[in-house]
Formats: structure tokens, sequence, C-alpha cells
């Protein structure tokens, strides 16, 4: 018996003749069919044979297309890149198959779990390293270092500021440096002179010849000084106002070579010292000699004067040779001659006398030292030979050492009288005998005339007819 086969109308919506097929996945009717090789054979004939038939069938399945999704919004993934710095960050995404495509339907999607790339919108990753070596940070002390030919000068290490390391050790492996040193200054710390030292102690009793110091002022304040190395300004090798010992010059307290009470008296300024600022020393005080009193009549003068040493006060006393004037010796003098030259007092007619002198004297030396009017007080004298000039005087007592060529020491005061008229002696005998007034007469007055003058009359021994 053959084989059923399909009808060539396929799957048709009824089995009606002239149905239409069916379409996707709709229910119809499949006739089968089969032909017999021997219509004679037995049973063709039997009323259970059938040569076709109907069978339910559906239509073919409707064609899927393949479907598949890369992710929400894009599926992107984050920018990113194996290296850390220095590099194109990219982004990915994966599709995925969804759906894959059957019944003869078409599949334009990529592949499951392909993967896309790309840049856009991705950054490019910075510098690995950045460093900035205009902004440091100390990493040790100052320090001298040494110089080939030259003298050592200061330095200081120092980390550069890191703006950006992207790994560790990433500024080594870029060969950027971090680490830095920069010039200084740096000092011995040897400050001269030392605090307490004797350099640093002013005394200014001490002259420099003899190994004293002047570096501390009278301010009581010095300047120290260091060795520097490097890049240093000049304050970096000194320091000022730096308390110190100031002892300064002893002065007097007063402008006197030695005060009254025999001492000195000393002060002097000083900071920082517990030196004395005063002292006192003994000397010699003498005041000048004045006299005590005055020039006594034994001619001696006594001298006083005020010493002191240490505190001890002496009066001193001591006579020196002085000269010892009197008071003048004067009287009522009878003004004899009568021709004086002198203004006279007439107390009474016959009474003619002058005041304020001690007498009168005829002279008896003449300028050569020889001797003359030898008659006064002698009656019975001659008087050989006779000059015509007197004096008056007045004396007073002097001792001790007196300068007679001194007005104010003279012991004796004279004044001087000259006659250049007619003169004569007689003596007091012939005037007795005759009836003549004795001693000198003259017509014409005496005049006054110095103790040096010879211009006046002179006459030899008395004759009794002589008249001069």
């Amino acid at each position: 018996m053959p084989n059923p086969q399909k009808s060539a109308n396929g799957c048709v919506v009824s089995q009606m003749p002239g149905a239409r097929p069916v379409t996707y996945d709709e229910p119809g009717f499949q006739e089968w069919f089969r032909l017999p090789v021997d219509p004679t054979a037995p049973g063709c004939d039997d009323k259970d044979h059938m040569d076709s038939w109907w069978v339910p069938c559906t239509g073919p399945p409707r064609p899927v297309n393949c479907e598949g999704t890369w992710g929400w919004d894009g599926g992107w993934s984050q920018c990113q890149s194996e290296s850390v710095c220095e590099a194109q960050t990219q982004k990915t995404r994966t599709f995925t198959r969804t759906k894959e495509a059957a019944h003869g339907g078409t599949c334009n999607a990529p592949a499951d779990g392909a993967v896309e790339t790309s840049v856009l919108g991705c950054p490019l990753l910075g510098s690995c390293c950045e460093v900035d070596t205009n902004e440091k940070s100390p990493s040790g002390d100052e320090y001298k270092q040494a110089q080939a030919n030259a003298p050592p000068t200061c330095v200081q290490n120092v980390n550069y500021k890191i703006i950006t390391e992207a790994y560790p050790d990433a500024c080594a492996d870029k060969g950027i440096a971090t680490k830095g040193t920069l010039s200084c200054c740096i000092g011995d710390g040897d400050w001269t002179p030392a605090i307490g030292s004797a350099a640093s102690i002013t005394d200014m009793s001490v002259p420099v010849a003899h190994g004293g110091y002047r570096n501390c002022k009278s301010t009581g304040l010095m300047t120290q000084k260091q060795t520097v190395y490097g890049q240093c300004n000049a304050a970096a090798s000194k320091k000022t106002e730096i308390p110190c010992e100031y002892i300064g010059p002893w002065n007097r307290t007063t402008s006197a070579e030695c005060d009254s009470n025999g001492t000195r008296s000393y002060f002097r300024n000083t900071k920082n010292s517990s030196k004395s600022t005063n002292k006192q020393e003994d000397c010699n005080y003498a005041e000048s000699w004045y006299k005590s009193g005055g020039c006594g009549t034994d001619g001696k003068q006594w001298w006083e004067r005020k010493t002191a040493y240490g505190g001890t006060i002496t009066l001193e006393r001591e006579a020196r040779d002085c000269c010892y004037v009197g008071e003048w010796t004067t009287q009522r003098v009878s003004s004899w001659p009568p021709t004086t030259g002198l203004d006279v007092i007439e107390a009474s007619r016959w009474n003619h006398y002058v005041e304020g002198w001690e007498g009168w004297r005829y002279i008896d030396k003449n300028i050569y030292g020889n001797d003359v009017n030898t008659e006064q007080g002698l009656a019975t004298d001659s008087g050989d030979p006779h000059h015509f000039k007197y004096y008056w005087y007045k004396s007073r007592p002097t001792a001790g050492v007196c300068d007679e060529s001194k007005p104010s020491e003279k012991s004796e005061e004279r004044e001087y009288y000259c006659n250049t008229g007619r003169c004569r002696y007689r003596p007091r005998y012939y005037a007795n005998a005759y009836g003549y007034p004795s001693g000198k007469h003259c017509v014409d007055n005496y005049v006054k005339c110095s103790e040096d003058d010879n211009d006046y009359t002179k006459a030899p021994a008395y004759n009794r007819d002589y008249t001069t």
C-alpha cells in the first residue's frame, strides 16, 4: 500500500474546495491522500477504504527576527583605562541577545556578548606626576656643606609640593624630582663677645692699652657677632641689644681738687653691674692763707688757713714779717722861721703856729752827703757851712719789714723848702752881744722845693761882718 502524502494545497482554512491556505499559526486542515498501485487489488473497494482524508493542521509559524539590547541608557560603562595616568580613557558596552531569529526571521543585531568601545566624552588622563617646585617645605635642619675651592655654604633639604602623583612612586618612574635643596644662612653660634666674658665687660678704669675692652656701651647693651656661611645678610652675623656689664669712668662729685673735709668723692655710672657707684679717698685740702687781724707792733702778721685730711679739719697759724705802721706824730708847731711859705694859724698876734706836722729842721747833709748847718742846737757853734733849706717832718713808729720807698710804709714824711734870696746867720752869742736876733734870717720867703733840689742860698762859715 502506498504511503500517504500531503495535498499540495497545504494547510487550508477549511475542507471546502478552494479554501485558502492558512496564515501563520492559523488552524486549518491538511488533506492527505494515497494512490493505490493496483486499484483492483483486494480491499481497494472496501467501504472503509479511503484514498484521501483531512488532518488538522496549523499554519506555519510566524517568522521571528532576533532581538537584543546594549543595556539601559545605551549600556555604556564609566570611562576607564587600564593606565591611571597619561592615557585616553574609554567606555564599553556589551550586547545581549534577548531573542534569536526563528522561522525564517532575520537577524541584523550584534552577536550575543559583542563588545563596543568608545572614547566619546571620555577624558584624557592627566600627568602621572605633577610637582610645584616653587612651593617648598623643609624636610630637615639647615646644615653646613663643604664646597670645592670655596668656603663652606649653607643648604637645607626641602620637599617640593606634589600636586599629582597618580600612583606610588609615579614621580620616581617619570624621573621628576620631588626633593631639592635651598640656599640658606647658617651660623657657627660662636657669638662674641660671649656674655660674661672679659671682652663683654667695659670697665672705663682699665685703658685699652692695658687690656681693657670697649664692646659694652654705656647703655649696658652690646652687639654680638658670629661666623656665618651661605646666603646671609648683614643682620645674620650679629645680634644687637644684648645686655652686658658697663662700668663707667670715675667722676668727681665736685670740681675741687680736694673737698673741704680732706676727701675726694667720686661717682660713676654702671649698667648690669654689681660694682659700686661711689667711692671716697683721702686728700690734702688747704685753703688760701688769710690775715688774722692786722700787722702787730712787733712787725709780725698772723696768717691762718683751714686744712683737712681724711675728714680731720685743722686750723693752721703762722707769723710772717710785715710792715707795722703806727700813727703819725703831729703837734702844734711854732711857725718859725716866719718866712716859711706855709699857711700858718694865728692864735694871737704874737703866736703863729702850724698844725699837721711834728716839727721842722734845717737839712744836715748836702746832696753830696757832707755835713751842713752844724749850728743846730749849739749856741756857740759857727754852723759852717750854712744852707738855707729846711723841711717840715712828721714821724710814725714802724716795725718789721717796711719799704721806705713806699709812701704807705714810710716812717717819716718830709716837705722841703728852699730860699734863693738874701740870707744871713747870727750865732746866739753874737746876737746876744749886739742885740740882734740869732739864727738864720732871710729877706724873702722860702718856697717849696724837692729833697734833691740844690738851687738855694748857701753861705760859708760865720763872719761878723759878713752878710749873705
